[in-house]
């Protein structure tokens, strides 16, 4: 058990290094964001769960619905949403 855990630990670390570069790449937060300062580590949350896969193929077989925003619009959405909601400054593009 400890060591699968650790396992799903380690692969959700690796995964968050992955998004944060995604963030960066997809000129949602500017190359010098420091996530360090920004990082609250907080015990798991209801309906937390610990390895997740999107899949949104069921959701077009059964509904016939395919979402078409983009990655690098979903994220600006997110984070203008975000800054917005929380009174953060974020240097999301615009377009």
């Amino acid at each position: 058990m400890k060591e699968r855990l650790q396992k799903i630990l380690s692969a959700r670390g690796a995964a968050s290094r992955r998004k944060a570069e995604e963030l960066i790449r997809a000129g949602v937060l500017p190359e010098d964001y420091d996530f360090e300062a920004h990082k609250e580590l907080v015990p798991m949350q209801p309906g937390d769960v610990p390895v997740t896969f999107a899949d949104t193929a069921p959701l077009e077989e059964d509904f016939g619905f395919r979402p078409d925003t983009s990655l690098r619009e979903g994220l600006r959405r997110f984070a203008r949403w975000y800054a917005s909601y929380y009174g953060t400054q974020t240097a999301v593009p615009k377009n």
